[in-house]
């Protein structure tokens, strides 16, 4: 909600997330199939709203209220069945996370030599915050448990 039009870099297809959490600032990289609806939206913004200091912009130009984005989300999400509780947009990025963990897992390299990747790209202040995305699915834990088991069995 924040993203200044200059804080999309589009010679190095990443977004800079400025002073977010923990007051850091990082690099998002974007997926190939969002550069070009990217690049249509900032061309409208542009002549829309040429003087904008936001990249996203609410309808009269100003950065998007958090209420507006949570209520466009909601509207998104309606038709997709759920288990439990609705998803929350905060939910993508432990979703990400978890799969990020779980194509790691079932690498021949596997994931614990890299979740400090991992959780330096989320700002994790420690580590140990980016560990419970382990247990975050089922199956991420029982991989890891089995990966640490023939670990321990190649060792003995």
């Amino acid at each position: 909600m924040h993203l200044h039009p200059n804080d999309v870099d589009w010679q190095n297809t990443l977004l800079i997330i400025r002073e977010s959490k923990f007051g850091k600032t990082r690099l998002v990289p974007l997926h190939p199939t969002a550069i070009a609806p990217l690049r249509a939206y900032g061309r409208r913004r542009e002549k829309q709203f040429p003087h904008s200091q936001y990249f996203f912009v609410s309808e009269r130009g100003g950065r998007l209220a958090s209420s507006t984005v949570q209520g466009t989300f909601s509207r998104l999400r309606k038709g997709i069945p759920f288990h439990r509780r609705p998803p929350r947009l905060h939910d993508l990025r432990h979703t990400m996370a978890s799969m990020v963990l779980q194509r790691w897992l079932a690498s021949p390299k596997g994931a614990f030599n890299r979740v400090l990747i991992l959780s330096r790209y989320l700002v994790h202040g420690h580590v140990e915050d980016t560990y419970w995305y382990l247990t975050a699915l089922p199956q991420l834990l029982a991989d890891a448990a089995n990966r640490i088991a023939v670990s321990a069995h190649e060792d003995s």
